[in-house]
């Protein structure tokens, strides 16, 4: 049995990879606008984490949870379009990324002052996120 297909399959996905990355949308951090959608979802979160130990009120919790899942649907909504994959593949891949961007959030500690600024950047960020038709 000869490589030979094997060596071609594998050069064909490795030259395919940049062509569907390339077709994200970059934002103005230099990173697809789904991965800053949903990192300021996850922004919103860890600002619910602070929210609950603070032991604000329900309504605004509610108003935090409502925005949080504003940004995941706006980052789900942008890779469906840049990429065309399912929307259960897309949800994976931004509640996964979100995932990732709380947890790092705990991990470094990161202040209440800085995620505040953080959700401030988030907001004029949505304002430039290209709209998905």
């Amino acid at each position: 049995m000869s490589v030979r297909p094997f060596l071609a399959l594998a050069a064909a996905l490795v030259l395919a990879t940049p062509a569907a990355a390339a077709a994200e949308l970059q934002g103005p951090e230099g990173v697809p606008w789904w991965k800053t959608l949903a990192a300021c979802g996850a922004a919103v979160l860890r600002e619910r984490d602070f929210a609950l130990e603070a032991k604000r009120p329900e309504n605004e919790r509610a108003v935090l949870t409502n925005e949080m899942n504003d940004y995941l649907s706006k980052a789900v909504a942008r890779l469906r379009a840049d990429l065309g994959v399912e929307e259960s593949a897309a949800k994976k891949s931004v509640y996964r990324w979100a995932g990732k961007t709380w947890q790092a959030m705990i991990d470094d500690k990161t202040p209440a002052a800085d995620i505040a600024a953080r959700l401030s950047q988030c907001k004029a960020l949505l304002a430039q996120a290209p709209k998905v038709e």
